[in-house]
């Protein structure tokens, strides 16, 4: 871990005890995960730049010490700065929710197509009913992520990466109320075990979807590229119709023939 994620926590970890007049430095710092070797000189540059006090400093320890109002003002930031995204988080969380209920709808919805077909074929009982009804899951589930992804990317644009949670979240409830309502369909309708290995065929089948989109997502795969489209306008001006110009155009001349270096060469 770099310092300067070191010094965030310890200064947050001071910011904890701001009330208190002076506090135990060993006691501020139990339970962050900083080497031991490292806590004097994480201190030291917090002190350098006026962000804590540590004013007393026994033999083998830390002594006491306290945040200064400069440091107090550094958390303060971070916190107004953290809060000040907070209302698009919840945007995100309200629109997935949304896309969450909506594909649920739809699954029904084709499943009552699978099944009509499958009556019609005589096959309503059989197992291959029932993957196909796994396919619409899948199917509508992907479909579900991928309308995720795309609204993070347009709400959030460059920071979209940092809703990547909300995305994998928001995917496994959705997964959950999948498999819930689908071993309350299967339960007691196929023979033995069938039903449970169907059930968790479509598990395993959703989780590798979450994991690929999610993947997708954090590499921008499938999305906008979020640097300024360098790459795809280059590729835009190679495919494009625009005419290249001719060597004469460009006035580069004629490259002089062997015979003529060799002569030039030898005069």
């Amino acid at each position: 871990m770099q310092d300067d994620d070191l010094r965030g926590k310890v200064l947050e970890a001071f910011y904890h005890h701001r009330h208190e007049r002076l506090v135990n430095v060993d006691n501020v710092l139990k339970g962050l995960d900083i080497p031991s070797d490292r806590k004097g000189s994480i201190l030291r540059q917090l002190e350098e730049q006026g962000l804590i006090e540590n004013l007393s400093k026994p033999i083998n320890e830390l002594g006491d010490g306290r945040i200064t109002a400069k440091g107090r003002g550094v958390v303060e930031e971070k916190i107004r700065q953290a809060r000040a995204v907070g209302p698009m988080r919840e945007r995100i969380r309200e629109r997935l929710t949304e896309y969450r209920a909506e594909a649920l709808e739809s699954i029904v919805t084709a499943e009552a197509r699978t099944k009509s077909s499958h009556a019609g074929r005589g096959t309503l009982n059989s197992s291959m009913r029932y993957l196909a009804i796994n396919e619409d899951n899948e199917s509508g589930f992907a479909k579900c992520m991928d309308r995720s992804a795309d609204f993070i990317r347009q709400l959030a644009g460059s920071s979209a990466l940092d809703y990547a949670d909300e995305l994998r979240d928001a995917a496994n409830k959705l997964k959950q109320d999948i498999i819930a309502r689908m071993d309350r369909q299967n339960e007691g309708a196929l023979p033995g075990r069938a039903g449970v290995e169907i059930g968790n065929r479509l598990e395993a089948a959703l989780d590798k979807i979450i994991k690929r989109k999610v993947e997708d997502f954090e590499w921008n795969i499938g999305g906008k590229d979020m640097t300024g489209g360098t790459t795809q306008n280059t590729v835009n001006i190679i495919n494009s119709n625009i005419p290249m110009p001719s060597c004469k155009s460009l006035n580069l001349g004629r490259t002089p023939s062997r015979r003529r270096r060799l002569k030039a060469w030898s005069e």
